[in-house]
């Protein structure tokens, strides 16, 4: 889980310098498969921790989390696009959010 917190917001420094076409694919790509390794360890722990009970319920938290990303992914990628360019959806993840860095400080 660290692993793929650390890394997913290093290749996102990354891809902030990859300017053509293939390699920015390659880039997004890089992002998309460390950051799902994240997902067998998060339900490794949801059925590690849960109760029977809570089991359904916890699984559908964490789903309706994924969707929620992809939902609104999009959206704020154009806002954050027209308003300041296509060089901050990147920083944006790693310097202001920095969503991925955080949650790895705030595990390690």
């Amino acid at each position: 889980m660290l692993g793929s917190l650390f890394f997913k917001g290093l290749i996102f420094l990354v891809a902030i310098h990859l300017i053509q076409f293939k390699l920015l694919s390659f880039g997004i790509f890089s992002v998309s498969f460390i950051a799902d390794t994240l997902r067998p360890a998060n339900l490794t722990a949801i059925q590690a921790f849960s109760t029977k009970e809570n089991l359904t319920r916890s699984l559908g938290v964490v789903r309706l989390a994924i969707n929620l990303r992809y939902a609104f992914s999009p959206l704020l990628g154009g806002l954050i696009i027209e308003s300041l360019g296509y060089d901050f959806v990147f920083t944006d993840e790693c310097n202001f959010g920095g969503s991925s860095w955080h949650s790895f400080l705030y595990f390690f």
